[in-house]
Order: C-alpha cells, then structure tokens, then sequence
C-alpha cells in the first residue's frame, strides 16, 4: 500500500499515537531472505521508517537491529506496515514503515525516553 508519500510519513500518518522523530542511523533488517543495512529516518515509540531502495511487501515480519544514539544496541521483531513504492514511479525517499511487534519494556522505555528527550518532532 502506498499512500505517495513523499517524507516517509506514509499513511500511518492520519493514525499516529506517538511523536515521531528524526533517526539517521544504521539499522540491519533481517527477513526469510536475509539480511541487509538501510538508514532509519525516523523512530516513534510504535515503529520506525527505514530508507530502502527496495521495500519489502507489507505484512513481512522483520528483526531489526539498531543502536539509538548515546545508547545501547537494540533488537527486536517488527512488521511491515506500509511502503513509499509506488508502481513504475520513483519517489524521493523509498522505504517501508515497520511497526514494533516484540519490544521489551526495556527497550520500549528506551526508545520513548530517547523520543521524549529530543527536542525536534515531526507529527504529533
């Protein structure tokens, strides 16, 4: 599904409960078919929006690794929500919105103390 977004915001947009920030990290995504490294671009205490040329279907289960900045490694399952593909058009930043799936409270506490402390948001 896409919405032809053009700044990773996506249609979860219309349906986000949690502030969502800017992210530029290196983030591995792992699926059935392998492994491979994308840019995050930005995190929410639900998910994330990964920069990838080719975005995986929506629905693929995924096991992300990341380290948010100033903290700690973090790994955990997510699914594919959404992707920026469209059809026989290019589009500014290709990727896929995944949503956290299997998060520990340790590391939902990270993240969303590490979203709370950044001053600059986009959404609401």
């Amino acid at each position: 599904m896409s919405d032809g977004s053009q700044d990773g915001g996506g249609p979860e947009e219309t349906r986000r409960a949690s502030r969502r920030i800017p992210l530029f990290v290196e983030v591995s995504v792992r699926d059935r078919g392998g492994s491979y490294f994308h840019r995050a671009r930005n995190i929410s205490a639900g998910g994330m929006f990964v920069d990838s040329p080719v975005p995986l279907p929506e629905g693929t289960r995924v096991r992300l690794s990341f380290r948010l900045p100033g903290g700690g490694p973090i790994e955990l399952t997510g699914e594919v929500r959404w992707t920026t593909r469209i059809a026989g058009q290019p589009v500014p930043h290709p990727g896929m919105g995944v949503s956290f799936t299997d998060v520990t409270p340790e590391q939902r506490e990270a993240i969303v103390r590490y979203v709370a402390e950044t001053g600059f948001y986009q959404g609401d």
